[in-house]
């Protein structure tokens, strides 16, 4: 794909992206919120050959620690490439950075944009 398409398919996600990362940040908000803890069973216990015990909540944890680390990662990724085109936009004049607002991040069709 050439520069070309892909600064416009950012454009055309730009709206997207922000919401994007308002949700993952609720999503770490929520997943911060959970323990992870359930009831202790041991009927379910498994030893290994050298007595590590697996531990369910433990793999939750992690498991959690991992998603929380995946999400700011992707939020800091999104985050970059909007402060890209937003630094973009500062080089041009009012009228193009108009032009391309209504055009490509709020969606409006040629003729609307000319009116």
């Amino acid at each position: 794909m050439d520069k070309y398409k892909a600064v416009e398919k950012l454009l055309y996600n730009y709206k997207m992206s922000e919401i994007s990362i308002k949700n993952m940040k609720e999503e770490i908000k929520r997943l911060e919120r959970e323990d992870g803890l359930t009831a202790i069973n041991y009927d379910s216990v498994k030893i290994s050959p050298t007595f590590k015990i697996s531990s369910s909540t433990e793999s939750t944890m992690l498991s959690i620690l991992e998603k929380i680390d995946y999400l700011r990662h992707s939020i800091e990724r999104i985050s970059e490439k909007l402060e890209s085109i937003d630094r973009a936009m500062e080089g041009l004049n009012e009228v193009e950075r108009l032009v391309i607002e209504k055009r490509y991040i709020e969606g409006l069709q040629w003729w609307q944009v000319a009116i």
